[in-house]
């Protein structure tokens, strides 16, 4: 589309008052269209309006690989800020029998679980357009360009950016708060290693699509209101699988090979594969997630909200325009998913307590402990997923473990159970304290008394 089409576009959809003032555009006649629109302020208004609303938005709406992950989103929600989700268990066989009087009126309810998504990002962009500017945009084409691209990136694809690092943010909590089945691969170091991950992709691929409850997790994390112990059954054909992949790693391997794994040829597979830079915000080399492979399914993103909203202010000669994006970001339960995770040493660090001999009883002290090579899953918080050492002779007893947000780190409290005696604590975390399930060669020290 020219810019001057752009502009007639602009002058088709707007009013009739708007059409009588301002004439067709062309390739030369730039100023004759902005001079009724900078004399005239409801044709200036209406000008931006359209500009913003419709120009502006589908421009920035046809470079969507600004957030590979789009695709993966579920639509629109018109109403409401709960999104109800309702899965139903295949039903139970019962053995025959040839008396049916007792059990013709007995009820079977169907095993049937429900989980809710609720609104969680409610973002607002703001972009101001001057007098000036508007005026400076119609001394030639490429300024008007210019406008237009400012408003775009500032507006759109600021959003757009965010999605991207929301959605990818999204996938790595799941993996920390162990909302995700996990699958240990070797590290990725030449054509063998490559071929091997390959493999353990396909295989995994192949067995989601029969019905089981390997690869989901909704009987882990099931909601307090369910008390029963069935887990969730179901299937994901391969049509319906998605796996997104670091860049990195895909570079490594040959996505022909990749391709026939998974009985498809180059082209097909390639449209269920999303490469990300990284599992997280920023691309990571120590990143451990290699992949996701997914039941489409279990990305429950929407948009709530998508509106725009503007304000002219006479004083100052501005308009200011706020694009307003809401969204539920969450992920199912009930579907299948698998997180590929590269197994690497995993090492604590801290600076431990130097605690005199001697030391009274009841005193407390906190010591942040490190991890490197994982993170610590939520299941660190219990003292039960801990080789503890050292307490009983040395009276410093530990009391408590919380783990932080970002999963790096733990703060162990402790408490002197008497007068504090020479040694040393140590501990050692077990594999439902990690994310990936490696722990420390070596038990760490966190006080030392002497």
């Amino acid at each position: 589309m020219s810019f001057s089409d752009l502009l007639n576009t602009i002058r088709e959809n707007a009013s009739a008052e708007y059409a009588a003032r301002v004439p067709e555009a062309t390739d030369t006649n730039l100023t004759a269209v902005g001079d009724p629109i900078l004399t005239y302020t409801n044709v200036q208004n209406e000008f931006l309006a359209l500009l913003i609303n419709k120009i502006a938005m589908t421009i920035v709406h046809n470079k969507t690989a600004a957030n590979p992950l789009a695709i993966l989103k579920r639509g629109g929600v018109p109403l409401g800020y709960d999104i109800e989700e309702i899965f139903t268990n295949p039903a139970k066989a019962e053995t025959f029998s040839g008396t049916i009087g007792e059990t013709l009126l007995t009820q079977t309810p169907p095993d049937t679980k429900v989980l809710y998504h609720r609104l969680n990002r409610q973002d607002t962009y703001t972009v101001t357009v001057s007098r000036q500017m508007l005026k400076s945009a119609f001394t030639s084409y490429q300024a008007l360009e210019q406008l237009i691209n400012s408003i775009a990136n500032t507006l759109y694809s600021g959003d757009s950016y965010d999605e991207f690092i929301l959605m990818k943010r999204l996938m790595r909590e799941a993996v920390v708060l162990g909302k995700i089945k996990t699958e240990a691969v070797t590290a990725i170091a030449d054509e063998a290693t490559a071929k091997a991950f390959v493999k353990h992709v396909q295989t995994v691929s192949d067995l989601m699509t029969f019905p089981g409850s390997n690869f989901n997790v909704y009987l882990a994390n099931k909601p307090a209101g369910d008390t029963g112990t069935d887990p969730v059954i179901t299937w994901t054909p391969k049509e319906d699988q998605i796996l997104i992949v670091r860049s990195d790693i895909i570079s490594s391997i040959n996505v022909d090979v990749l391709a026939t794994a998974f009985n498809m040829s180059k082209v097909d597979f390639t449209q269920r594969v999303v490469k990300v830079d990284a599992f997280g915000e920023d691309p990571d080399t120590d990143d451990e997630i290699y992949a996701i492979l997914a039941d489409k399914a279990w990305f429950q993103i929407y948009d709530n909200l998508t509106e725009m909203g503007e304000f002219y202010n006479a004083k100052g000669l501005y308009w200011n325009y706020f694009w307003h994006h809401w969204q539920t970001y969450s992920h199912s339960l009930f579907a299948n998913a698998v997180a590929f995770i590269v197994n690497k040493a995993v090492s604590l660090s801290a600076t431990p307590l130097a605690i005199a001999v001697g030391e009274a009883l009841n005193t407390t002290h906190d010591v942040v402990v490190s991890i490197a090579g994982s993170r610590f899953t939520d299941a660190a918080s219990l003292l039960s997923n801990w080789t503890i050492a050292g307490e009983a002779g040395t009276k410093v007893v530990v009391q408590s473990i919380v783990v932080s947000a970002d999963k790096k780190s733990v703060t162990i409290s402790t408490k002197n159970s008497a007068a504090a005696v020479a040694g040393s604590v140590t501990v050692l975390p077990k594999a439902a304290a990690t994310v990936s399930g490696e722990v420390p060669a070596a038990a760490f020290t966190i006080a030392t008394v002497a």
